[in-house]
């Protein structure tokens, strides 16, 4: 089934305030810290065990569980928005939106589902660059915790099955509830339908009529029914295994999904960026750079990100040579004009490409004039002649250091 989404059922988790921290990714890191240990357990468990159910789809299929932790190990550390309100307070936004929509669709992922959600919150609130490249790492996250929940309720109604199971050999022992403080009296058998259905099934099996209706007797006085419980049990065994099939199909589906191609679809700086001639013929290093560029700008002028890629494009509206392309105002001298037109109140400062060739030639002088000094301890002669490969040596000292220290860029 398709299901709509409109701004109408979004509008008040999309605005939620949020401040961007690298915090919240911490945080994250630190929940799935424990989900992995309680996955781990879980399926230590369910080799143990030999019972169907939620246990054994995630023991079957564990290794794609392990994969997925794995990426989210070599996840990019980056700054994003965390939500200050809500359900996820403390949490990036986009993990946010990951566990709705995992919570929506009962873990079950796919590319048709994650595109209508992103286009419906986007109607609201647009999402920044970074927070989509997160959208993948987000969901993974989501999932994860999706099969901890799982795996936590699994373990506890194998927990509740195995006190049934004392308790039924406690109770063939002595009659059910014959003595006055007996175990039958003491036990509250409606708080759990595992416990319920368990002990009725290993009743029922040793031909424990008397306990049978023992229990219904007392289930009666709680207002329970035992064939409510026993088909609660059912049901709920059925959902978890269930939603552990759809997040291990789903850790399947994004692993395979290409991203770069999700990024480029609901990415308003790239729709933007797009009316720029220029950027059209790029390949997609180079597109990434000028995305890097909007998202420089957007924070030193406290901008979005959206304002800064289209007051770009509109600057190179009908000018001339290098005035004419988006990147003359996104990283070349137009930057001074971004400045002055978005934020006067802000000073334009030096671009770094400026102060890094300034240590360069200053770093370059100090080495050869202290080569020099060291030849000129020998006479003038040696002096004269150790200019020259002085200032060689000096230049290829600097460049080795300078380029060691330099960023990779791609334009």
């Amino acid at each position: 089934t398709h299901r709509t989404y409109n701004a109408a059922e979004l509008k008040e988790e999309a605005m939620l305030q949020a401040e961007l921290s690298i915090k919240g990714l911490r945080r994250c890191r630190l929940m799935l810290g424990t989900d992995r240990r309680v996955l781990i357990d879980a399926c230590r468990k369910a080799r143990q065990a030999q019972t169907p159910g939620a246990l054994k789809a995630l023991q079957r299929d564990f290794y794609i569980v392990e994969r997925a932790l794995i990426s989210l190990e070599d996840a990019e550390r980056m700054r994003l928005p965390v939500l200050v309100h809500g359900s996820h307070a403390g949490l990036p936004r986009a993990y946010g939106i990951a566990a709705s929509l995992v919570g929506s669709k009962d873990g079950r992922i796919d590319a048709n589902a994650l595109s209508r959600y992103l286009d419906a919150y986007q109607s609201v609130t647009p999402l920044t660059m970074a927070e989509i490249r997160a959208l993948r790492s987000m969901l993974t996250a989501a999932l994860i915790k999706l099969l901890s929940v799982e795996c936590a309720r699994a373990l506890d109604g194998l927990k509740a099955e195995e006190g049934a199971e004392a308790i039924a050999e406690q109770l063939d022992r002595s009659r059910f509830g014959r003595r006055q403080g007996g175990a039958g009296e003491k036990l509250n058998l409606g708080d759990n339908a595992f416990l319920v259905e368990r002990l009725y099934t290993i009743m029922s099996e040793k031909d424990m009529e008397q306990g049978i209706r023992e229990l219904k007797t007392r289930l009666e006085l709680e207002d329970r029914e035992i064939e409510e419980l026993c088909a609660r049990a059912r049901s709920e065994r059925a959902k978890g295994t269930r939603r552990m099939q759809n997040a291990i199909h789903s850790l399947r589906v994004i692993s395979a999904m290409d991203w770069d191609a999700v990024f480029e679809q609901h990415s308003h700086v790239h729709r933007e960026l797009l009316r720029d001639e220029t950027y059209c013929r790029m390949e997609s290093r180079s597109r990434g750079y000028y995305r890097e560029c909007v998202e420089r700008l957007a924070a030193a002028l406290g901008a979005a990100e959206t304002v800064i890629a289209r007051h770009a494009v509109q600057l190179a509206v009908g000018k001339e040579g290098k005035q004419a392309e988006a990147g003359y105002y996104l990283f070349l001298n137009g930057r001074e004009q971004m400045y002055a037109e978005l934020r006067p109140d802000k000073r334009f400062k030096k671009p770094m490409e400026g102060r890094t060739l300034r240590n360069f030639i200053t770093a370059e002088v100090i080495i050869a004039l202290l080569l020099i000094w060291l030849a000129a301890t020998e006479g003038i002669a040696p002096l004269v002649l150790a200019l020259i490969p002085a200032w060689s040596i000096a230049g290829m000292l600097c460049v080795r250091a300078f380029m060691v220290k330099a960023p990779i860029r791609y334009i």
